[in-house]
């Protein structure tokens, strides 16, 4: 069964905010088989949510952390374009899209919205990684030891690979995500 993670980093935690960056991962028991990164530039044509709070907590974080989010050079309409084919390509009936569900999906399908698009994420695929959180890791041991383990920027990729690791450990018991190798 395929696996898919899906991450974004934002100006805000609000319908109307900017997304900076897209991430994600496909995997499955073997490995990852493939991967999605998008860093877009704010169009001019439309007025997004750059909320205060949200963005001086951007300009606390390491500066090449900030640069890195904040600092992408593509179209929004080219790396939206981008993403919906890699999920056409990536999703089938069978596959589980591990997401902060209540967070990135509605906020990336508003954002295909603001921009005159549509994204396609079936409903019946999204799970939840606070809600794993809660119930096997409410302490935040297992999640916090792999962050440590993996030494990425906070950011929509890095924050993917994290979520694979953490999702194969509670859910799908692979051990292979504790072997040292990143690549697994």
């Amino acid at each position: 069964m395929r696996k898919i993670t899906i991450d974004i980093e934002t100006s805000g935690t609000e319908y109307g905010c900017f997304i900076y960056q897209i991430a994600a991962l496909v995997w499955d028991e073997n490995g990852i088989i493939a991967d999605f990164e998008g860093r877009m530039m704010p169009s001019e044509k439309i007025g997004y949510d750059f909320n205060k709070k949200t963005m001086s907590w951007w300009q606390n974080q390491p500066k090449e952390v900030y640069f890195y989010v904040t600092g992408g050079k593509e179209s929004v309409h080219k790396v939206l374009t981008e993403f919906r084919y890699f999920l056409y390509e990536n999703i089938d009936e069978d596959t589980a899209i591990w997401t902060h569900a209540a967070f990135d999906i509605p906020l990336l399908k508003y954002f295909y919205k603001m921009h005159g698009m549509w994204l396609n994420i079936p409903t019946f695929a999204q799970y939840d990684i606070r809600t794993i959180q809660m119930l096997y890791d409410s302490d935040r041991k297992i999640v916090n030891g792999i962050k440590k383990k993996i030494k990425g920027l906070h950011d929509a990729k890095s924050d993917c690979e994290y979520h694979m690791k953490y999702v194969n450990k509670l859910i799908y018991n692979n051990e292979k995500t504790d072997k040292d190798d990143p690549s697994w």
